[in-house]
Formats: structure tokens, C-alpha cells, sequence
């Protein structure tokens, strides 16, 4: 799925609402760098395969639902910025919380980077503190 960041940006969070992980091969560079302050370190995990371990089975294992509803896309040039809601049930482990049962709902918001007809970087930037309230990691 090479192609316009606008797409590439669609299809990386069909990816994240179960699609199946071979097709991060088309949407993410090899050397694709992952920012997601506070849970990565400031020059973000680096390689699509670490994003892969350490962020999209996490989450997936935390909350095997989830699906994401893309609210707005702007692209513009190599980049694109998405506005997004997920929805899941904190089914697994996820930031040291135990499964709750509990639905929840985040927002949060992705800023893109396209190099060579692949996703090369992402800053995302959501809800953690919302995330922590509704499963009940952190009082309201």
C-alpha cells in the first residue's frame, strides 16, 4: 500500500483495529520511528519491528478490540495529521493494570511522515491520563 500520506495514514490505523500485521510491510518504512511521549523515549523506538513488539501487540494483548475511528485527515506534501477516537474493552494487562472489563474511549491524535511511499515517522500524541482513568490505573 504504497502511496499518499492520506492513505498510508488510513491504512496504518486499519492496522491498528485488527488488520493483519503483515501489512505493516506496506505501510511502515524499515527504519520507521515511533514517538509516543511519555511511554518511548525521546528519539522514539526505532524499526518497524519494534514498533510491532513493544506498541501494537501491547496494545493489542491490553485491548483486543480496539478499533479506531479516523475523525479527520489533513495532508499535505509528505505528511499528513489524523484526528482519532479508539474504542476497545481493557481485555489483557496494559500499563501495569490489570484487566478491568471496562470500555473505554480515547482520543488522541497521530502526525505522519511519508518517505518513499511508506510511513518513515509518527508523533502521537493521546489521552494516556483519560486511558489510565477508565481502566483504573490512576483515580479520577
Amino acid at each position: 500500500m504504497t502511496g499518499s500520506p492520506a492513505a498510508l495514514a488510513r491504512g496504518y490505523f486499519a492496522l491498528l483495529s485488527g488488520g493483519p500485521v503483515e501489512s505493516a510491510r506496506e505501510i511502515l518504512a524499515e527504519g520507521f520511528v515511533f514517538h509516543h511521549p511519555p511511554l518511548t523515549p525521546s528519539e522514539g523506538w526505532i524499526g518497524r519491528d519494534t514498533f510491532l513488539a513493544r506498541a501494537l501487540t501491547v496494545t493489542r494483548a491490553g485491548f483486543p478490540d480496539m478499533r479506531f475511528e479516523v475523525a479527520d485527515v489533513i495532508a499535505e506534501g509528505d505528511r499528513a495529521a489524523v484526528r482519532w477516537v479508539m474504542h476497545a474493552t481493557h481485555l489483557g494487562p496494559y500499563l501495569g493494570v490489570p484487566a478491568s472489563g471496562r470500555r473505554i474511549e480515547v482520543s488522541g491524535m497521530n502526525f505522519f511522515q511519508v518517505e518513499a511511499g511508506r510511513i518513515a515517522i509518527t508523533w502521537a500524541v493521546r489521552d494516556t491520563l483519560g486511558l489510565l482513568r477508565q481502566i483504573g490505573g490512576v483515580e479520577a
